[in-house]
């Protein structure tokens, strides 16, 4: 049925969606993911692939060189993937959002649903960066206005940027035990945070009592999941257990303090805390 659906509206993936991608050799990630219809809103278990910035599916594994994929995700359009598991209230979910929709996938496991936000969030990072100097300028001007809900000009011809929106200094900071050669980092949704891509991940600084913290100068009211990832010597990469963590930040003159226990998501704590001037540090701008 849903075939005849997309016969019918002209709906059928456009073979220029997936030209030139050789999606039967070599893919970057592929696997059994559950995704709903696009039109008959009912949960399909499909085979996806990655591949140089498409995400294709298929109602099988056996993909061949033959093989007319179901639909194909041009990742370079796409904005975030993050986890998704209290949006449809299912365990393993997470979304992927364009300016125009979201599309919600489930995987099969935990450990699953974290390496297919990882590999897509580092192709959304390698196909931000593959377009050209002029591309990449208007690209980060508008992502600059998304994050402070600043409404998109149409005419993208004469975008004009206005002056610097609001920011507040935050510290994330959590306080966990490591061994010599390791190393806790800062991930999450926003580019700034790496889009989920442990290797754009922001470094923690350590400090007595095995406190880790980063300082970030981040736009006014931001809402952003994130989460800290501990890299060992051997570049083994361990994710923070438990759910995505998740703030949204407040105009204040002080700074805001998010500290996280590595274990515990429920015990998350957010202070005020006036703010050190420490001008030997440089904080990250971000999020604007």
């Amino acid at each position: 049925m849903e075939s005849i659906l997309r016969s019918l509206t002209g709906q059928d993936p456009n073979p220029d969606d997936y030209r030139n991608i050789d999606f039967w050799s070599d893919p970057e990630r592929s696997g059994w993911l559950t995704k709903q219809g696009d039109y008959i809103k009912t949960w399909r278990r499909r085979w996806f692939v990655l591949k140089q910035g498409k995400l294709v599916w298929f109602k099988d594994r056996n993909v061949t060189r033959g093989a007319i994929p179901r639909g194909a995700i041009p990742v370079g359009k796409c904005l975030t993937v993050k986890g998704a598991e209290d949006v449809l209230n299912k365990p393993y979910a997470f979304e992927l959002s364009t300016s125009q929709e979201t599309m919600f996938f489930i995987a099969d496991s935990e450990k699953e649903k974290e390496e297919w936000i990882n590999s897509i969030g580092r192709s959304i990072v390698q196909q931000s960066r593959s377009v050209t100097d002029s591309e990449a300028w208007v690209s980060a001007g508008l992502e600059w206005l998304r994050h402070c809900s600043i409404p998109e000009p149409k005419n993208k011809q004469l975008l004009r940027f206005p002056a610097p929106t609001k920011t507040v200094h935050v510290k994330f900071q959590s306080q966990k035990e490591c061994v010599f050669g390791e190393q806790f980092l800062l991930v999450g949704e926003d580019r700034m945070v790496g889009l989920w891509d442990p290797s754009s991940a922001i470094p923690l600084n350590w400090s007595e009592g095995h406190t880790w913290s980063v300082d970030l100068d981040v736009c006014v009211n931001l809402t952003m999941r994130h989460r800290f990832i501990l890299k060992r010597s051997t570049g083994e990469i361990v994710w923070q257990p438990g759910p995505d963590r998740t703030f949204k930040t407040w105009e204040s003159n002080s700074s805001i303090v998010i500290a996280e226990d590595w274990e515990n998501a429920g015990a998350q704590k957010v202070i005020e805390e006036q703010v050190i001037n420490t001008p030997d540090l440089e904080p990250f701008v971000a999020g604007c």
